[in-house]
């Protein structure tokens, strides 16, 4: 079911957003290897990253000729929060920064990261990097990445929660 998801939603970005080719053999490996959920690597065996909403903004994220909203980044561009450098090893979240990938570029160096530190369930959390290191500050946004895209998707707004309160913080 999440893979038809998938689908509709790639045939609409297809017409409003700029997908990227999909990704090759040994990235999707790679994203195998890390653990990301089946509907993640489905999507990226037809895309590989993608260029959201595009805005007029010349702030925003430029990418051929066009700003962007939203950046949801190639494989050879995702990291561990902790390799990323903005974990402090002061914090009560630093060994899961370890579990927690970027994976969408929101600009102002933050993130919507895949946190992968429970074994049953990925969650994807809204992280800001002046705050990511803090207990309670990381909002769960989604239960899976069929979830979180479509949200993206549908939303045209900067603060694309749009009033949800999500499904928690960590």
């Amino acid at each position: 079911m999440s893979m038809m998801r998938i689908d509709t939603l790639l045939q609409v970005m297809k017409h409003d957003h700029q997908l990227f080719e999909p990704a090759n053999v040994d990235q999707l490996q790679r994203l195998d290897q890390m653990g990301m959920p089946c509907d993640l690597v489905y999507f990226y065996s037809k895309a590989n990253g993608a260029m959201l909403h595009r805005t007029e903004n010349e702030g925003d994220l430029p990418y051929n000729g066009a700003f962007w909203q939203w950046y949801l980044l190639p494989v050879d561009e995702m990291q561990s929060v902790l390799e990323s450098g903005w974990s402090h090893t002061n914090s009560p979240l630093h060994q899961l920064h370890a579990s927690w990938y970027r994976l969408i570029d929101v600009q102002n160096s933050d993130y919507l990261c895949i946190d992968l530190s429970i074994q049953t369930e990925a969650r994807f959390l809204d992280t800001f990097h002046e705050t990511l290191n803090n207990v309670g500050y990381n909002q769960i946004v989604a239960k899976s990445f069929t979830e979180l895209l479509e949200k993206l998707v549908a939303s045209k707004e900067t603060f694309w929660l749009s009033g949800e309160t999500g499904y928690g913080y960590v």
